[in-house]
């Protein structure tokens, strides 16, 4: 997976860092915490503070846009919304299948 950087952007009202990455990979498209961990090694961002909002994958391109927040503190990313931060904790379609075969 190879990760460009297109626009980086600071908002300061809402105290976060607003970043819009070029996604490349083979293969299907990786999971936000797989995005997550590229980008906060690449760019040098605290983990726990980074929040994917959004992912415009492209038909048949192993490419995608990704809209990335990073927060200054947990204070501020409580101004994030609440679907958007509970996202990372919802299961894709593959982990419930493997956890209903491990039953």
């Amino acid at each position: 997976m190879e990760i460009k950087l297109e626009k980086d952007t600071a908002n300061k009202l809402l105290n976060r860092r607003e970043m819009i990455l070029d996604v490349t990979y083979k293969g299907s498209t990786p999971s936000r915490k797989e995005i997550s961990l590229e980008a906060s090694r690449k760019f040098n961002l605290k983990e726990e503070n980074v929040v994917i909002v959004s992912i415009e994958q492209v038909f048949g391109i192993g490419n995608s846009r990704v809209l990335i927040h990073e927060y200054a503190s947990e204070a501020a990313k409580a101004a994030a919304q609440k679907h958007i931060l509970s996202r990372p904790n919802k299961r894709g379609k593959g982990e419930e299948k493997s956890t209903a075969e491990a039953k």
